[in-house]
């Protein structure tokens, strides 16, 4: 076996472990975001916020076409917590599944 074929194999395979998780609590004050190899923690960012989150949108970044911002918001802040490429006729129906998901008005 090359000695090439192990780090190949490794760059091959990593793209399809990659998970990136969002969470909120219940009272929608918590924010989590944790990005995840193979089922593997690798970093975890929590965000409190003194009033509740309230709504979930896509947001145009402006780099790319149709490229979005994943964002949560509430009066304070707006969290940008991923970003893709999202087709325009699925944006509002993306949009409004997720904010369903995360308990939040889009």
């Amino acid at each position: 076996m090359p000695n090439w074929a192990i780090p190949v194999f490794i760059l091959a395979t990593l793209p399809f472990g990659w998970r990136k998780h969002i969470g909120l609590t219940v009272d929608k004050t918590h924010l989590v975001n944790q990005n995840r190899l193979f089922g593997i923690k690798l970093s975890d960012k929590q965000q409190i916020v003194a009033a509740p989150l309230k709504a979930f949108r896509l947001v145009e970044t402006n780099a790319l076409e149709k490229q979005y911002y994943f964002v949560v918001s509430n009066h304070q802040l707006n969290e940008s917590v991923f970003y893709c490429r999202v087709k325009s006729k699925k944006k509002n129906d993306i949009e409004a599944k997720i904010g369903c998901l995360l308990g939040l008005n889009s």
